[in-house]
């Protein structure tokens, strides 16, 4: 009986740490956050024509960027493999070509030119809404 006690607790030890590994986050949920350009490259000379530009990730599979010719509104994006596909009225494929916890390096192509986006997840800014700020100009 101890024997067996024995083989059972040795064989859950060597099971358990794979049966962790292999139940991280889905794609989505890993990219969750707002990320914004630290370098871009326009056909491997650095550029700052997109130096302004983010992406925000949404655990639900949303996303919103500001870069140049994409819709402003949210869209759904999906992963397969290494590529990053934003869906909607712009649809755009980006290559993943890196990505830890902390950075993410995409690639696309337009116009028969080759981008390449190094971002780092950071804090979202707030941003001021005016709508609901009462502002008295007449005094």
């Amino acid at each position: 009986m101890i024997r067996l006690l024995r083989v059972l607790i040795c064989a859950s030890v060597i099971i358990a740490p794979g049966a962790c590994a292999s139940s991280g986050a889905g794609p989505s949920e890993s990219l969750s956050g707002y990320w914004t350009v630290t370098k871009a490259y326009r056909d491997k000379v650095e550029t700052r024509l997109l130096a302004d530009v983010f992406f925000l990730f949404n655990g639900d599979g949303t996303m919103r960027s500001n870069m140049p010719n994409t819709d402003d509104a949210p869209a759904s994006y999906t992963i397969s493999g290494d590529q990053l596909i934003q869906q909607g009225n712009s649809s755009v494929s980006y290559d993943i070509i890196r990505r830890t916890d902390s950075t993410l390096v995409l690639g696309f192509d337009t116009n028969n030119t080759r981008f390449e986006l190094h971002l780092a997840l950071t804090e979202q800014p707030e941003v001021l809404n005016t709508d609901e700020e009462e502002v008295d100009t007449l005094r």
